[in-house]
C-alpha cells in the first residue's frame, strides 16, 4: 500500500483521508441516533435510516462532480455505518454524559471537511 496515497485527500482506490472524514461523520450520526432519537425510534430504523442517508452522501458526492471508483464508494459506506456504530454504542459502553465525544467528533468532522473541500477544490 503507498502511505503517500494514503495520506492525501486525492481519491484512491479504497482508502485516503476521506475515510477519516466518512468514519467521523458516521459517527457524529450514530451519536445523535443515541442522544436524541434512540428513545423514539428502534436501532433498527436509525440504522437503516443512517445507511440510507450515508448512500444518499456518495450519491451527493458524485452530484458535485466527484467521480470515486467503486471500490471507494463501497469503503466509503462500510466505513461511515462502522462510524455510526461506534457513535451509537461507544458512549454506553464508556459510560460518559450526553454529547461528551460528540461535540469533539463533530468539530473534527467538521473541520476535516472543510480542509478535504478546500483540497478538492485547488485541484
Amino acid at each position: 500500500m503507498d502511505l503517500q496515497a494514503l495520506f492525501s485527500w486525492q481519491d484512491n482506490t479504497f482508502f485516503d483521508l476521506w475515510s477519516i472524514v466518512h468514519i467521523l461523520w458516521g459517527a457524529v450520526m450514530g451519536g445523535v441516533a443515541l442522544h436524541a432519537l434512540s428513545k423514539t425510534y428502534s436501532y433498527k430504523n436509525l440504522f437503516i435510516t443512517a445507511f440510507i442517508l450515508i448512500i444518499l452522501w456518495e450519491y451527493g458526492e458524485y452530484l458535485v462532480g466527484i467521480i470515486e471508483t467503486w471500490g471507494n464508494i463501497l469503503t466509503d459506506v462500510i466505513l461511515g455505518i462502522g462510524g455510526y456504530y461506534l457513535g451509537y454504542t461507544l458512549p454506553n459502553k464508556l459510560k460518559t454524559p450526553d454529547y461528551t465525544i460528540l461535540i469533539p467528533v463533530f468539530v473534527v468532522a467538521f473541520t476535516l471537511t472543510y480542509i478535504g473541500w478546500i483540497n478538492y477544490l485547488a485541484q
